[in-house]
Order: structure tokens, then sequence, then C-alpha cells
């Protein structure tokens, strides 16, 4: 039983989730979607590895965009 209440924007693999915990799930619809979908182990694996690749190709194009329209993320 935990005794306190923390939020982990980010959480890694390490992370355990026990009952009673409350999940807040953000990012593309379909991502969010396929979380519930995703098996542990081996498929699992490769299955994070690509959502990570398609995140990663997401924010690009979306750095590119607002480099054309002269703005920055950061």
């Amino acid at each position: 039983m935990r005794d306190r209440e923390c939020f982990f924007g980010a959480p890694g693999g390490e992370t355990v989730i026990i009952r009673g915990d409350k999940l807040i799930c953000y990012g593309p619809e379909h991502a969010v979607r396929k979380l519930s979908e995703r098996l542990k182990g081996k498929k699992g694996g490769e299955e994070h590895k690509e959502a990570v690749e398609e995140e990663r190709i997401r924010r690009r194009h979306q750095e590119d965009e607002l480099k054309s329209l002269g703005r920055s993320m950061g």
C-alpha cells in the first residue's frame, strides 16, 4: 500500500504499477490505444521501439514545421 501520491511524467520501464494506481496516458490517440494492446516480452519490446521511433519522427516534423514558421520549441 502506498502512503502518498506521486506524479511521474514519463516513467521508465522499471516502474511497477500496482492495483489502485491511477494512470494518465497522453499523446496521439492511436499511440495511447496501442498501449492497452501491447504485450510483455520480446514482441512488446519491439512495439515499444517502433512507438519511440514514430514519436521521434513526429517531433522532428513538428520542429521542422515550427522552424518554417520562424518559431522554436525550446
